[in-house]
């Protein structure tokens, strides 16, 4: 005999903070409806690599072609310290300017190569956050010199990376 699943009530104290509780909106809804937010406080703007092609190129032309095998995916162990020390040079400590290679994404099957050039931290900042309430980031200066390093090294921006901003 099967058992009948019943909806759970929540109750949700919306509103502002106000010092007495009293006032507080409430509101019941089934749990359903409700919506959790995962939190994702760390925003971080760089380039962008979202494909296995374009990775294999970059490290192709970093290393000699007979010794790099390709990546099957992104998430293959040690990418990040395979390419960070050939973007470390690009680093410019009198300016407080700095380079990370980080995988992004929620899982396996979808992480990206980040090559991040700015970051702060965003209080509040949850995964599916409407880009609007992100802060922006934009491409300056130390920027140039990335861009430049990527493109000796034969990717194309907007092809191969795109400036983004992530919260991870």
């Amino acid at each position: 005999m099967r058992r009948r699943a019943e909806k759970a009530i929540v109750i949700d104290y919306k509103g502002g903070e106000s010092v007495n509780p009293n006032k507080r909106d409430i509101s019941i809804y089934s749990k359903a409806e409700l919506k959790r937010r995962f939190p994702r406080q760390i925003c971080r703007a760089g380039y962008v690599i979202e494909s296995v092609d374009s990775a294999n190129k970059l490290c192709e032309s970093l290393y000699h072609p007979l010794f790099w095998r390709l990546l099957p995916h992104l998430d293959c162990p040690g990418i990040v310290g395979i390419l960070y020390p050939f973007f470390k040079p690009l680093e410019k400590k009198d300016k407080n300017w700095f380079i990370e290679v980080a995988l992004t994404g929620e899982n396996h099957l979808f992480f990206k190569l980040l090559i991040c050039t700015q970051g702060q931290f965003l209080r509040g900042g949850y995964l599916g956050m409407p880009e609007d309430e992100m802060p922006k980031f934009v491409e300056g200066e130390f920027e140039e010199n990335v861009r430049a390093f990527l493109a000796e090294n034969g990717l194309e921006k907007g092809r191969d990376y795109v400036w983004k901003t992530q919260l991870d």
